[in-house]
């Protein structure tokens, strides 16, 4: 059985041609009423006078808004009146009968005065509809003009707000570029007046052959400190390139446990003197990524120097492995103090300070530099920590660099790796 289709309802007329043929219908209706008025009057006795309800097809006429229409059945109608008059009276005296002549003469002029009030009403409505019509177009530029200035006003707020936000960045920029500047002057000043007095000892030590046998430790010391200057200035130059994004990368192939193996028994020297131990965990089998070596390097020495450095006991874990999302993940893990919890953030800016209740630390450019390589490698580096219990460093990389993985699963440790 076919489906009858709905038949579609007829749309509705617009209000404009609404009332145009309202308004025909209306002058169609005057016009017969004047004529059927006409015809009456000529069938009906003088002393009737239907000549007084003559204005009625008037009315319609006005209503129907026809000015020309309404000047023509009055004429008509005032002609007829006298006619009709004339085609009743059967002599010239009965012509000049003055009561009904001057009633049919009263109904002419209430033609006319009927026809002027009618007229003066419609240019009324005429110029009342223009000026609402002139008042409506008014009102639409009006409201357009608001909206243009609304959008103007909003585009303004919106411009306001982009330079409240770029003078705050220019203001935070400034205070972390002041608080910088005075960090690294004051740790310039400290090996530039160790470089001073050594340069001083050994000048001395030149003049004194008693001083002689010191110069060799003296030039150690004046090694020492010329190199950390030069990390200094190299750290700031470093930033200064990742802040504006110019940082090339010079990716390869390379293992990663061997390189976290190979990192921790170079620092390993450096934890002996403090009598902390220094543990790798990595795969069994060889874990190849594909990265910046260089860069991967330099935030693994800087996680691992900074757990030496703030560890009194105990020692320093660093192991290799996948996190849950199957990402690289190298964790550097100490003993330390640990640092609160709302100093985690700040301590990746540069020369952040925190304090545990005792003392002051600081971490130089080194987290900063840090997070912003683990950014340009497509990785992140995070903190977790607790106060007494040490601080966890996490350098994770994108899946997409594995080259390589054992088949084991890499974030379960195959086994300890002391370093050497």
């Amino acid at each position: 059985m076919t489906p009858t289709s709905p038949t579609p309802k007829p749309e509705a007329l617009p209000a404009s041609l609404q009332l145009d043929r309202t308004a025909m219908v209306l002058a169609a209706l005057a016009i017969a009423t004047a004529l059927g008025e006409i015809a009456l009057d000529l069938v009906t006795p003088l002393e009737l006078d239907l000549a007084s309800i003559y204005p009625l097809p008037l009315l319609l006429a006005a209503y129907a808004r026809r000015p020309l229409l309404v000047w023509v059945l009055s004429l008509l109608l005032g002609v007829a009146t006298l006619i009709v008059y004339v085609l009743h009276v059967e002599s010239t005296i009965e012509m000049l009968r003055q009561e009904i002549l001057l009633n049919r003469l009263l109904d002419v002029a209430l033609l006319m005065v009927t026809t002027t009030v009618l007229h003066i009403w419609m240019r009324s409505l005429d110029v009342r509809e223009s000026q609402s019509r002139l008042l409506g177009e008014q009102n639409r530029r009006l409201e357009t003009a608001n909206r243009v200035l609304l959008e103007h006003e909003a585009q303004i707020l919106r411009q306001n707000e982009e330079l409240n936000r770029r003078h705050e960045d220019v203001l935070a920029s400034s205070a972390r570029t002041n608080r910088m500047l005075v960090a690294v002057s004051h740790d310039l000043r400290t090996p530039i007046q160790t470089i001073g007095l050594i340069a001083e000892m050994i000048r001395r030590g030149a003049e004194n052959p008693a001083l002689a046998g010191r110069a060799l430790h003296m030039a150690q010391q004046l090694q020492g400190n010329a190199a950390a200057m030069v990390t200094m200035v190299s750290d700031l130059l470093d930033l200064a390139r990742l802040d504006a994004g110019r940082t090339d990368l010079k990716e390869g192939t390379f293992a990663l446990d061997e390189l976290v193996s190979a990192k921790c028994r170079e620092l390993g020297a450096l934890a002996q003197t403090k009598s902390l131990f220094l543990v790798a965990h990595t795969p069994d089998a060889p874990l190849w990524v594909h990265s910046d070596r260089g860069k991967v390097e330099r935030v693994l020495s800087n996680l691992i120097g900074n757990a030496i450095k703030f560890t009194a006991s105990g020692g320093v874990t660093v192991s290799v492995g996948l996190d849950a999302s199957g990402s690289v993940a190298v964790r550097v893990s100490d003993t330390g103090r640990g640092i609160e919890p709302e100093a985690l953030e700040r301590i990746f800016e540069e020369y952040a300070q925190a304090h545990d209740g005792e003392s002051e630390r600081g971490w130089g450019l080194g987290l900063a530099i840090g997070r912003r390589l683990a950014r340009a490698l497509g990785g992140t580096l995070e903190a977790s920590s607790a106060l007494g219990a040490g601080s966890t460093f996490t350098l994770t990389l994108p899946r997409s660099c594995i080259v390589e993985i054992a088949p084991l699963a890499l974030n379960e440790p195959a086994g300890d790796r002391p370093a050497k």
